[in-house]
């Protein structure tokens, strides 16, 4: 009898080793189970972070590029300007008007919407090529009817000039 209390020690002790291993193994795949569900968790976190980071980033880069690109079209206005004074003043008037127009319009244009920008530059090429055709033509007769252009110069310079006013304050607003 002393044996099979031994035996039923023993037994006993093994068969509490095996529970406890049991035990400690649902424990660890409960652990896993936690740690794999956070570690999701944080890097879905990190990505959403990650792509708001991106496109704030891609804003600024687009704001940033649109800005140095209305410099140089503002620098390519004044080059412009300066060529056609050399030629004749009457024409460089009539020059400078519908430059500021034309080039003030696709601003406006971009201004509004970074995604018509193709569509705004191939505007302002077709715009260009228009207002060098009216160059030539009203260089001929720019002498005889100066006076008449003059009020209508005025008129679009200030008009012009509001809608660049409201261009640059819509941008900072």
């Amino acid at each position: 009898s002393s044996i099979i209390l031994c035996q039923s020690i023993v037994r006993k002790f093994i068969s509490i080793q095996h529970t406890c291993r049991l035990k400690e193994l649902r424990k660890n795949e409960a652990a896993m189970t936690i740690q794999c569900a956070y570690r999701r968790h944080v890097a879905m976190s990190d990505y959403i972070f990650f792509m708001s980071d991106v496109i704030l980033c891609q804003s600024i880069v687009r704001r940033f590029q649109s800005i140095q690109l209305a410099r140089r079209m503002k620098d390519e206005i004044h080059r412009k300007r300066n060529d056609a004074a050399a030629s004749i003043q009457s024409a460089f008037r009539r020059h400078v008007a519908m430059n500021y127009y034309a080039f003030f319009l696709s601003d406006i244009i971009m201004c509004q919407s970074i995604a018509r920008r193709f569509q705004s530059i191939q505007l302002f090429r077709r715009k260009k090529l228009e207002t060098h055709q009216r160059q030539n033509v009203a260089a001929v007769a720019i002498q005889a009817t100066f006076r008449r252009h003059m009020a209508m110069s005025d008129y679009i310079f200030a008009v012009s000039d509001i809608i660049l006013c409201q261009t640059i304050a819509r941008r900072f607003l």
